[in-house]
Formats: C-alpha cells, structure tokens, sequence
C-alpha cells in the first residue's frame, strides 16, 4: 500500500482513499452536502477513530473518501495523529485499497 501525506485542495487529490480527520463536535470540510448532511444527522461525530467510508463523491478526484474521528481538537496531538493514520490504513487494507492519501487537519501537529 503506498501511503503519502497531502496538502492540495482535497478535492483535487487522486487516490484509490482519501483520509481526513473530523473533530468531535465540529464539522469536517462540508465540500458536499453528502456529507453536511452525515454530520448533521450525527452518523459522523468525530469520536476517536470512527470511520466512515463514503464512495465516489461528486466533484471529489478520490475513489473514496474515509472520514476518521480525530476526538477533541484540544486533546489533538502528534500521537493522536499517529494513532488515527494507523486505523485509517489498517481499515482500508481490508478493503484492498492500493494508494491512500492523507490530509492533515489545519494546524496538524508536526511531530
């Protein structure tokens, strides 16, 4: 599985996965409705290391689109990270996902 971290627009990134974090009790990047609308109806919370896996979004380049809870944006840190990236790619090496792409919430920790 090729792994990598990027910083596009994620609208413009192509990949087999597209993983981005969401905050618990905050709305991740509402780039479609699909997914304003999960927020709002609570299916996506933010909970640390929930996944959900979405398929083929409009305007969106990657073939799916795994949002992972990131827990509360306070307690956010450089293991946090590490243990959600884990979980992403352990979840989607079940799926035999080949290329996986990451992108880092705003003010993501460096280390």
């Amino acid at each position: 599985m090729l792994v990598s971290l990027d910083h596009r627009p994620i609208e413009n990134i192509e990949a087999d996965a597209l993983v981005i974090p969401a905050f618990e009790g905050e709305r991740p990047p509402c780039f479609t409705e699909v997914l304003a609308e999960l927020f709002d109806s609570g299916e996506i919370s933010g909970k640390a290391l929930e996944m959900t896996l979405l398929h083929r979004l409009p305007g969106m380049q990657a073939r799916r689109l795994l949002v992972v809870g990131a827990g509360k944006r306070e307690r956010f840190n450089g293991v946090e990270l590490r243990k959600a990236a884990g979980a992403a790619v352990r979840f989607l090496k079940s799926k035999s996902v080949r290329q996986v792409v990451f992108a880092p919430p705003d003010g993501a920790p460096a280390s």
